[in-house]
């Protein structure tokens, strides 16, 4: 099936410049590339996706709030449809997520899964809920996530039991210091912890060391420590890991960051503890949007004592700066790349709701992203602004939060190296404003 016969035709209207032309996800389609000559590439599925409501992407940016989709499996010939994704809403929040499977042997559709959300009246996610877990969020009075506790379903007891928790606390300038995480126990019915991660700042709150803990024999016992350090832009340039063992310190890597005249990373050298020369040389190139064309990784090989290709991934965007197309190529040799895989997205244009601009509105620009160890955060205000600037995941909790002082034009390069990879989005909150971003993190 081609997906592109799946695309209705839409017309584009003029409209006044009160609205903001658009576009949101309509399908999505991978491809591999087989490895047997002469190398075709194949369609392994695609998705289509359904809006029955004006509405596009979250407030937060982070999730395309289609009310179902439809995913095709090469599976199924000729790429008949094997799972059905379909949600509710309430507002622009989600409320229940579930998917269903194609059993072609019954001639019937099973759920999968089966997500259930809850919020508070400010807007933060409370409670995820499957069949088997339950994520409960508890917020303080300044929306600051402190604690976030998994449970799973117990089937001889009818009963949600305790599985993992963690507490969150903060400093007076928002920026968290202290993730403590505890596993419960069955057997006792109690909480024992074994892990937590200290966080500390430098006088421009910028992170600047993590200390890694584990508790063993009743004591808390330090594993392992990441340093930061930033050059006068406050752009990072090293991030050195440390760890700790009965013999002392030892610096398992290193690695250099270097910045174009835009801010954005040119060049990533990663070092092991005992190699002379950079074991990796990552390189990346720009459009003029700040959006990341090019990700090249090579590998030291000791053999030649030189570099040789090891990935390389590509991304083209739309005018909305909306990723089109991801390939992923990995090196054969004799100076060919071999395409792998291959991601594309299809857009609708999308007429957004007619807004007026509140009169100190700011212009915010997160890059790079997808960001690997470093993103570049610049805002524009219409009159001088102070805030709180605060980072969260798609599940609501809060990773770091920190204050900016009053200004016309802000710019700071932050670590993203110890964020898992994912989706994030950055809020900024100042003096009546509210503006929210999008960002990925890769490793």
């Amino acid at each position: 099936m081609n997906i592109k016969s799946l695309l209705p035709a839409f017309i584009l209207l003029c409209v006044s410049n009160s609205y903001a032309q658009s576009s949101r996800l309509r399908a999505h389609v991978d491809y591999i590339t087989n490895t047997t000559p002469p190398y075709p590439t194949l369609m392994t599925d695609s998705s289509l996706y359904v809006y029955l409501e004006h509405r596009a992407l979250a407030a937060d940016g982070t999730t395309w709030l289609y009310d179902s989709s439809l995913t095709y499996n090469s599976v199924y010939a000729p790429f008949g449809i094997n799972a059905i994704e379909a949600r509710t809403f309430s507002a622009n929040n989600i409320l229940t997520d579930s998917s269903f499977i194609n059993d072609t042997a019954a001639h019937k559709w099973d759920l999968a899964s089966s997500f259930k959300y809850t919020y508070d009246s400010h807007g933060n996610k409370t409670s995820i809920t499957t069949a088997t877990s339950r994520t409960v969020n508890i917020y303080n009075a300044l929306n600051y996530l402190i604690a976030d506790t998994v449970y799973t379903w117990n089937v001889s007891t009818n009963s949600w039991v305790g599985s993992t928790a963690d507490s969150l606390a903060y400093e007076s300038h928002g920026n968290l210091v202290v993730d403590k995480q505890a596993t419960y126990s069955s057997g006792t019915s109690t909480w024992t912890d074994f892990q937590k991660i200290n966080y500390y700042y430098n006088a421009a709150n910028t992170l600047d060391s993590t200390n890694t803990y584990y508790k063993l024999s009743g004591n808390w016992s330090i594993a392992n420590r990441v340093r930061y350090m930033y050059d006068v832009h406050n752009n990072l340039v090293a991030d050195s890991n440390l760890d700790h063992s009965s013999t002392g310190w030892t610096v398992d890597r290193l690695n250099f960051y270097n910045y174009n005249a835009a801010n954005n990373i040119n060049s990533i050298l990663g070092y092991l503890y005992t190699a002379a020369v950079p074991y990796s040389k990552e390189l990346f190139t720009y459009d003029a949007h700040h959006n990341k064309l090019t990700d090249t990784l090579a590998l030291y090989d000791a053999s030649s004592s030189g570099y040789l290709y090891y990935q390389l991934n590509t991304y083209t965007y739309n005018s909305d700066n909306f990723v089109l197309v991801h390939n992923a190529y990995t090196w054969q040799g004799s100076l060919m790349w071999f395409g792998g895989m291959e991601e594309q997205n299809y857009y609708e244009p999308y007429l957004a709701v007619p807004t007026v601009p509140a009169p100190s509105a700011n212009n915010m620009v997160l890059y790079p992203s997808p960001a690997c160890t470093v993103m570049n955060i610049d805002m524009n205000f219409n009159a001088p602004q102070q805030g709180t600037i605060a980072i969260y995941d798609v599940s609501g909790r809060m990773h770091r939060q920190w204050q900016f002082s009053t200004t016309t034009h802000f710019h700071q390069g932050i670590s993203v190296a110890e964020l898992p990879a994912g989706n994030y989005v950055l809020i900024a909150l100042g003096n009546g404003t509210r503006s929210a971003q999008q960002f990925t993190v890769v490793h």
